[in-house]
């Protein structure tokens, strides 16, 4: 159960749900940025006139996807949710502490486009749907638009938004 009580925080009841599928490891990729020199694309999802998405866009961008996960060229991704591109990015970056030097359209920086996505790739994407934007670099810091931030200071500031409700470090043993 996730409903209950705690110190004086009251959880509210939550549904929880998985989803899992079947799949071959050496075809299943995480998010986080690959290594230095790879290449950054942005794949922008633009949904249906009635807010519903693109499925045939989508279904096509998954396909393309896919195969170069197979082949070896696409080694990333990830979706753009809300906080737009600027957070996938900064969320790409926490794993292996890769930064990137991204130019990007300021429209899509900060804006939710659920169905985009970030995707890394060691070499050359051919598709009209993907933007390349940029680079992975071993420099620590990310730079979008020519506005540099070190992977530190970011992650922090991520990871600290809920510090006080969750806290990561006990503040004294509890006997």
């Amino acid at each position: 159960s996730m409903s209950g009580t705690y110190q004086d925080l009251n959880v509210p009841p939550t549904l929880i749900s998985f989803a899992c599928a079947n799949g071959d490891k050496q075809n299943i990729i995480s998010p986080e940025f690959k290594a230095a020199g790879n290449k950054v694309y942005f794949f922008n999802h633009i949904a249906q006139e009635n807010g519903l998405p693109n499925y045939d866009a989508l279904k096509g961008i998954y396909e393309f996807i896919f195969e170069n996960i197979k082949s070896g060229k696409i080694v990333s991704v990830k979706t753009v949710k809300d906080g737009g591109v600027a957070v996938a990015l900064a969320k790409m970056s926490f794993g292996n502490r890769l930064g990137a030097e991204i130019n990007a359209d300021e429209n899509t920086l900060l804006a939710k486009n659920i169905g985009s996505l970030i995707i890394e790739a060691k070499e050359e994407l051919n598709s009209a749907s993907l933007q390349l934007i940029g680079e992975v670099k071993d420099s620590g810091v990310l730079k979008i638009n020519n506005l540099e931030t070190r992977i530190t200071h970011l992650e922090s500031a991520y990871t600290g938004t809920f510090e006080n409700l969750f806290p990561t470090v006990e503040k004294e043993k509890i006997t």
